[in-house]
């Protein structure tokens, strides 16, 4: 049977967690625990990730945030790509540290946003790897003892229902209580959630929505795929008078600003993949594809100056139609 769907959308707060291929150990030395966590750091920067907790275990990793944009596969696929490239040429060796793909768990935060940082934080507990959560080097409680240190975990949105005591909380990890039974999720359409039938229904819902949204953009592409990809390259670098790809390939704001159109329009308007747009611009990885149209539709919205190509752009390719 084959795995339900991967329920997520903007907004959506997510336990998110992987297992090493095999069940062999994804961290064999205190560089690579610290590897993974400063990769961590970084990609929740770059796609705007609010983390509240991670514990990392020998073989796994817990993380629970919240994502405002949706982009959870392209987070978690570009966290586990870099951290594998890095421990593989330590290792020297090659081939995937994880499994394919990975659990995730819509969380209702209003009901579990404080059952489900106990529950990870008490992980090296239910292990044995320590007698408190406190003395486990690999997870966030530490952020909550000392927040100065980790700024780039929110632990004010736990805090708070403490009145930002640390003591309070500490407590609270610390009494006695069935966890595995306060947080044991529910099925419901193939997916996973922690709350109950009727926040399942509406997280569901707001899933759905978002895929009707994204199949439109798709039947869009498809009208709009009729544009060979060289007339909208061509096209695009006309705007600034240049004739081959190879003129962009400085670091120059200008050359910046074209290759963002190009992706966003060779996104847009053509049939070519991520993958072969990046290819195509000399991105490292695809998901500097989604990036920069992602930074396109950003200045758009907030009517910045790059909507002047855009529309001029745009009314060159419709006239080709």
């Amino acid at each position: 049977m084959g795995k339900g769907p991967r329920v997520v959308y903007p907004g959506a707060y997510l336990h998110v967690m992987n297992h090493s291929t095999q069940s062999l150990p994804l961290f064999k030395t205190k560089r690579e625990y610290l590897i993974f966590l400063d990769l961590l750091e970084r990609k929740t920067n770059t796609y705007s990730i609010d983390l509240f907790a991670y514990c990392l275990m020998g073989n796994h990793y817990h993380l629970f945030f919240h994502t405002p944009t949706g982009e959870v596969s392209l987070f978690i696929g570009s966290l586990q790509s870099a951290f594998s490239q890095k421990i593989n040429r330590i290792r020297g060796k090659a081939g995937p540290l994880f499994q394919k793909g990975f659990t995730s768990i819509i969380v209702d935060k209003n009901s579990y946003l404080l059952e489900l940082t106990r529950y990870i934080h008490l992980n090296p507990v239910r292990a044995g790897l320590s007698k408190n959560p406190e003395e486990y080097p690999w997870s966030s409680i530490h952020a909550y003892i000392n927040p100065s240190k980790y700024k780039w975990i929110n632990v004010e949105t736990v805090l708070d229902y403490f009145d930002g005591s640390v003591k309070s909380y500490l407590e609270f990890l610390h009494e006695p209580l069935e966890v595995e039974e306060k947080i044991k999720p529910l099925g419901f359409n193939g997916a996973k959630f922690y709350g109950n039938k009727s926040f399942a229904r509406r997280a569901f819902g707001k899933y759905e929505r978002r895929k009707t949204t994204q199949e439109e953009r798709k039947y869009q592409k498809i009208i709009r795929g009729n544009i060979p990809y060289s007339k909208v390259i061509d096209t695009v670098l006309s705007e600034f008078d240049k004739k081959e790809l190879s003129q962009i390939n400085s670091r120059s704001f200008e050359s910046t600003l074209i290759k963002k159109l190009l992706a966003y329009f060779l996104f847009n308007y053509t049939l070519l993949t991520t993958k072969e747009i990046a290819d195509l611009l000399g991105y490292r990885f695809k998901t500097g594809v989604s990036m920069a149209v992602k930074r396109v539709d950003t200045e758009l919205k907030n009517a910045g100056e790059i909507a002047q190509f855009v529309n001029k752009i745009k009314r060159k390719l419709k006239s080709e139609l």
